[in-house]
């Protein structure tokens, strides 16, 4: 699993929205859904798990960071990377998408990843 300067569930900049127009109010309901909760309630032995962030992401950085804890705690094995120097940025993408791919590729059965011009 990839998880690049994500959120830390769906649609957290529109929540009292979402709450009453897709779950029509049901907060549990709503709850449900985020990974967080998720992963608290079951185990994931045989999931790895890449989270990363730029390191000037001051929004997305910190919940991206307290994620990964969740699904370490959850048994996944887990990495997390900044990237330096960058924010909410493409170049935190690219960044982040390297290293996710050079530790998920011997999992996957690939070599290591290399930047690509």
């Amino acid at each position: 699993m990839i998880s690049e300067s994500g959120t830390t569930f769906a649609s957290t900049e529109s929540e009292p929205t979402v709450l009453a127009d897709v779950f029509a109010g049901d907060q549990a309901a709503y709850d449900a859904t985020k990974p967080a909760i998720v992963m608290s309630s079951a185990h994931y032995p045989d999931t790895e798990a890449v989270f990363t962030v730029g390191t000037d992401d001051y929004v997305i950085g910190p919940p991206q960071k307290a994620l990964s804890a969740v699904a370490l705690n959850a048994g996944m094995l887990t990495s997390y990377y900044e990237v330096p120097g960058e924010g909410h940025t493409v170049g935190a993408l690219l960044g982040g998408l390297t290293k996710a791919f050079n530790v998920l590729a011997p999992r996957l059965g690939f070599g290591q990843a290399s930047p690509q011009p």
